[in-house]
């Protein structure tokens, strides 16, 4: 195929990937208006599990294609882009108020399931040389017991203080809902297999290795639901969605994405990804020292501008590894 209907193709794919959240905001808020679902909650579990839809397509597609490199680079990739990019954007176009469940439940749950990761998959470093570096069906199924465990908190600690996602939202049918909600995953998959497929043939003629592809383009154009639903929250004051969405999405890439894909097989890990984790891990805790540093709980434009430079360093550094 002609590298230049290589990059249609990924460019459509990456279209579907950001029209699909829109459709299935709107059927979800009106979902969580007609069961009274606050704002937190609905980007913790609904908003935050289908705009992780799109890694869960290419984690599978890549299984399926052998190329288990892009499972591990493509989630990691895509949770880095969330912390930094996304969350440097939209904080450089409006503060973003930080509710205290984020700061005191999400925040760190997601630094514990992401050292537990970095853990699991560096076998040989601590549990000695004989292991094998990858992430066993017993330790996915670890994994796999937190997103139980995070679920059952949501749904049993429903947040009494936030205001319930009653505003801007049209009342829909039952039927418009689902028809929504469903039309919106279909797109989201859809785009999700157009660009896992055309990112692995775009890398094999430029040269490049899968990590680098699923860091530097998978893990952008899967991110783009987050960000396309970030900036709609920004924009109808809807604060509360952007920063669960973003720690909801990547609590959601590791504690199921990860163990659903493992299902499949074998999934071997390479220690050089230890680096793109490790910038996770040290993202989550910059933007747990930020949520701190002013008497209001937000995320300031200048806090939002130092991510997005600790992002393109990132990013250039990725490039250069290659």
């Amino acid at each position: 195929m002609e590298i230049w209907l290589n990059i249609l193709l990924l460019l459509l794919g990456f279209g579907l990937l950001i029209e699909g959240p829109s459709q299935f905001l709107e059927g979800t808020s009106s979902l969580a208006q007609k069961y009274k679902l606050s704002e937190v909650t609905l980007g913790l579990s609904l908003v935050a599990f289908t705009t992780s839809v799109p890694e869960l397509t290419v984690s599978i597609v890549a299984h399926l294609y052998g190329e288990t490199d892009v499972v591990f680079a493509n989630i990691i990739g895509s949770n880095n882009f969330n912390l930094l990019f996304i969350l440097g954007l939209t904080a450089l176009i409006s503060p973003i108020m930080i509710n205290r469940n984020n700061i005191w439940r999400d925040i760190p749950y997601a630094l514990i399931v992401t050292v537990m990761l970095f853990v699991l998959v560096n076998d040989a470093y601590f549990f000695g040389k004989e292991y094998a570096d990858t992430l066993s069906f017993l330790e996915a199924g670890l994994i796999f017991l937190l997103f139980i465990v995070f679920l059952l908190y949501l749904v049993t600690h429903e947040p009494e203080e936030n205001e319930l996602l009653v505003t801007e939202v049209k009342e829909l049918p039952a039927l418009l809902i689902f028809e929504d909600i469903v039309v919106g995953m279909v797109t989201i998959t859809a785009g999700g297999y157009l660009t896992v497929t055309q990112s692995l043939e775009i890398s094999q003629y430029i040269g490049k290795s899968t990590e680098f592809i699923a860091i530097f383009i998978l893990a952008t154009g899967t991110s783009l639901p987050e960000l396309v639903t970030s900036i709609m929250a920004v924009r109808k004051k809807r604060m509360d969605i952007v920063f669960s969405n973003v720690t909801g999405s990547n609590i959601f890439n590791i504690v199921f994405i990860l163990p659903v894909t493992r299902l499949m097989g074998k999934m071997p890990y390479h220690y050089h990804l230890n680096t793109d984790l490790i910038v996770q891990i040290m993202a989550i805790v910059l933007v747990f020292l930020f949520s701190h540093t002013q008497r209001k709980k937000l995320l300031s434009r200048f806090e939002g501008g130092m991510l997005m430079l600790i992002f393109i360093v990132y990013m250039t550094f990725v490039y250069v590894r290659g």
